[in-house]
């Protein structure tokens, strides 16, 4: 009897001792619905998100007062990336890195298209879409040279399938990374194997291959359509939906498409439920060790849904270590716009 009091006890005291890893203190939503369709979001910063779409100008929009502003239109040029830094808008197109800053000027010819984020006022990182191997290069945005390039595109694992999908951007959706870069190193999402990549970027050297492996999650299945010459491959899209560094974490936003072996009933009614249940959540790691620290779910149903809306999260930033910033558009009329900004409390050890 003395034995069972004392493990008793000791239960008692691990559950008051116990500390939660991660905690959300507040969330405040802003929302901004407009009349006519002007784009997807691009980009976002603060208030403002960059809506752009084939055939439309980019269109600068400010949640909170709904003020829409035109940046840029050439009917001609597809404007590949869109960043904001310093209340300066940089774009990418026709291999062209321009600002609007005192007018519309061009930076530098990188000889390439693809998705950009700054290092510093200097550098950048772009992802080359089209590249098996050296999937990313780091620029001198002031010279206009490429300094080093590193990564390979990821490939699929089933071997009956891996000849078959040519990675083609044109003909199936092409795989997407989720990655985000801070000071030396990049992290990206590598979804065929559900693990994420740390490089060093000076160096073009993977430095950690790590992440939790996920209940339930299996290789992305692959859709079959059409016959003969016509036939198509197409892999599932990434689950991830967001991808961030801070200070010193790495956020990783994901959506648990891979249950029933990536054939989630997208009914409205089956979807409120599963995002009730955990659906959308975030992992969260150390930035110095990449150590996991923990995981929590801090959307829900009521952000995802408004009546008949169903959003779709576009963008995630990070202020600091405990501020997450959500831009989520509805995923039909594509009118509605939703910011949702979260402030949490992190106990790492």
């Amino acid at each position: 009897m003395n034995k069972l009091r004392f493990l008793l006890f000791l239960i008692l005291i691990s559950c008051k001792g116990k500390i939660e890893r991660i905690i959300v203190l507040s969330k405040e939503t802003k929302e901004l619905e407009i009349k006519e369709y002007l784009g997807n979001i691009v980009e976002a910063k603060d208030d403002y998100v960059y809506l752009y779409g084939v055939s439309r100008p980019l269109t600068r929009v400010n949640i909170e007062t709904g003020r829409i502003d035109t940046i840029f239109f050439s009917r001609e040029r597809f404007i590949f990336s869109v960043k904001e830094r310093d209340n300066v808008i940089y774009f990418l197109t026709n291999k062209r890195l321009k600002r609007t800053k005192d007018g519309l000027t061009e930076i530098c010819n990188l000889n390439i298209d693809g998705y950009f984020k700054f290092l510093n006022d200097e550098f950048i990182i772009l992802e080359d879409y089209g590249a098996m191997k050296d999937y990313f290069s780091l620029y001198n945005i002031k010279t206009g040279k490429r300094l080093n390039s590193f990564g390979d595109m990821i490939e699929y694992q089933d071997v009956k399938f891996k000849d078959k999908l040519k990675y083609d951007r044109f003909t199936i959706p092409y795989p997407e990374y989720e990655w985000d870069v801070k000071g030396s190193i990049l992290v990206s999402y590598e979804y065929f194997f559900d693990r994420l990549k740390a490089y060093d970027i000076i160096k073009g050297k993977v430095i950690k291959v790590f992440g939790v492996k996920h209940k339930d999650w299996n290789p992305p299945t692959v859709d079959i359509t059409g016959k003969g010459k016509n036939r198509v491959y197409k892999i599932k899209k990434t689950p991830a939906a967001g991808l961030v560094i801070s200070e010193n974490y790495i956020f990783l936003c994901l959506e648990k498409f891979w249950l029933k072996e990536w054939n989630i009933n997208k009914k409205e009614k089956k979807l409120r439920r599963l995002y009730n249940k955990g659906f959308f959540f975030i992992d969260v790691y150390r930035r110095n060790d990449f150590e996991y620290i923990g995981s929590f779910s801090p959307l829900n149903e009521e952000d995802f849904f408004k009546d008949e809306i169903y959003f779709r999260l576009w963008r995630v930033k990070a202020e600091g270590d405990t501020l997450l910033i959500f831009y989520l558009q509805d995923n039909r009329r594509e009118l509605f716009f939703r910011k949702i900004k979260i402030k949490i409390k992190l106990n790492p050890s």
